[in-house]
């Protein structure tokens, strides 16, 4: 049998050692050459036993082979080595000091390796000769690179939420990928203003990306923007061996910017068709226009639907009420408003030097009579009343059980500062609610009230009113 010989070596991240024995005896000739191989993480590759060994030719050799194996760069906690046995079966092959045989272990096939991580990995190897103390060390070098597969996306859809006038928040699924955890893949949103964002090609040639990339997010916070314009918007999620991928483009389009009145009155929208069931509004002029038809008698929209389309700005200049009139004969409003999410904003009755007292009722509304208002907001209101009912919305929600008439005011809100004078009826919502049902309505601001009067946040008086 060949003496045993154990060489020492360097702090090392794992050491591994072959002992040998040689029948027939062996004499090595000249070291063999070191060798390189390439490969992807988690992808088997064989590599030559003679690279291992450096023996040429193993048929004459029996018994027992010994010698040293030792890994010197990457983390063998991440990779593995294994055997084909005669009977094609693996066995892996452990780093430490071991001897084999040959009859058990078919050498003239392959060493195989394998790697759960990217990087370079070095071995050393070294064998005993003829009994003595004949080293030859040669180094294998693998490097394992990423996975050449982009990551998969289960759902592709963007989600666009929170869409303002400048601004929205886009939502994704989170990616999976082969070889990098879920948390360290990077994702890129981009956007552009034409739809001509569909691979990840065209994203990076003719999109703007928004930040740089981030790992394991989900959502995106996108500012910025113009109002009332179309944009288109993906992002791209990459691996860490630069792998990528995309999700589906999404279009959004950003809330317009409200309408700033100029004191103008625009009719059009009512007399170019005035048998007409239901009539939309856009501007401030056409919300003015509503006004003026109401108050001048000529439509009290008993049966029709106002529907407002965007937001509007009454840019503080004084407004008359819709419905100005404290009398159930007179100028009432009695269809229905649905502002459709919208807001009217900046409405001014009167300022904090000089209250208003010609107005019958002061709001947005003066006085309703068996009307419906839905799904509108109220920004901002600026009003000082020196009347008997004010609200931010409305003034007055007059009903009548003999005559069968009632008011709803639903999904609607106000903000802002309502003052009434002596003797009044103010409220943050509305002033005075007769036979009346409000339902998923607020008010915020401030609420003032003189002598002898009667106020509330959200109403001042019902008489009665169902809340």
């Amino acid at each position: 049998m060949t003496k045993i010989i154990r060489r020492k070596f360097m702090a090392i991240v794992l050491t591994l050692a072959m002992v040998m024995s040689l029948l027939p005896a062996l004499t090595i000739s000249a070291k063999a050459a070191d060798k390189s191989y390439e490969t992807t993480v988690d992808t088997e590759i064989a590599m030559n036993a003679t690279d291992i060994f450096g023996v040429t030719d193993f048929s004459s050799l029996a018994g027992n082979l010994g010698g040293f194996w030792e890994i010197t760069s990457g983390s063998a906690s991440t990779m593995s080595l294994y055997y084909l046995k005669t009977d094609n079966s693996h066995e892996n092959m452990p780093f430490g000091e071991l001897d084999f045989n040959l009859g058990s272990y078919d050498y003239r096939s392959k060493i195989y390796f394998k790697a759960s991580a990217q990087g370079t990995y070095i071995f050393t190897s070294s064998y005993t000769a003829d009994g003595g103390e004949n080293y030859e060390d040669r180094t294998i070098q693998v490097t394992v690179t990423g996975s050449s597969s982009a990551p998969t996306i289960a759902d592709k859809t963007i989600t666009a939420s929170g869409i303002t006038q400048t601004g929205a928040v886009l939502s994704w699924n989170k990616a999976t990928d082969e070889t990098s955890a879920q948390t360290a893949l990077q994702y890129l949103a981009y956007q552009s203003g034409s739809n001509n964002l569909g691979s990840v090609a065209n994203i990076e040639a003719n999109g703007t990306p928004i930040d740089t990339y981030a790992s394991d997010i989900a959502t995106k916070t996108v500012g910025s923007l113009t109002a009332g314009t179309a944009y288109y918007f993906n992002v791209i999620v990459k691996d860490a061996a630069g792998n990528k991928t995309c999700y589906t483009a999404v279009p959004v389009t950003t809330t317009a910017a409200p309408d700033i009145w100029n004191g103008t009155m625009n009719t059009s929208w009512y007399t170019a068709n005035p048998a007409a069931e239901t009539f939309t509004i856009s501007t401030a002029a056409q919300l003015a226009g509503l006004a003026s038809i109401v108050n001048a008698g000529t439509d009290n929209f008993s049966g029709n639907t106002i529907n407002l389309t965007s937001n509007i700005d009454l840019g503080s200049i004084q407004w008359t009420p819709i419905g100005n009139t404290d009398v159930t004969t007179g100028p009432v409003f009695a269809g229905i408003f649905n502002g459709n999410g919208h807001t009217v904003s900046n409405l001014a009755i009167g300022t904090s030097a000089s209250a208003n007292s010609v107005l019958a009722n002061a709001g947005l509304f003066g006085f309703v009579y068996g009307g419906t208002i839905k799904n509108t907001g109220v920004l901002n209101v600026s009003i000082y009343y020196a009347g008997s009912r004010a609200g931010g919305l409305a003034g007055w929600l007059n009903g009548s059980t003999s005559e069968g008439v009632a008011n709803t005011i639903e999904n609607c809100y106000a903000t802002g500062i309502v003052s009434g004078g002596n003797s009044s009826n103010t409220g943050g919502l509305v002033g005075v609610a007769d036979y009346s049902t409000i339902t998923k309505c607020y008010a915020a601001g401030s609420v003032f009230a003189g002598t002898d009067a009667y106020a509330g946040g959200l109403l001042a008086l019902p008489t009665p009113a169902a809340l």
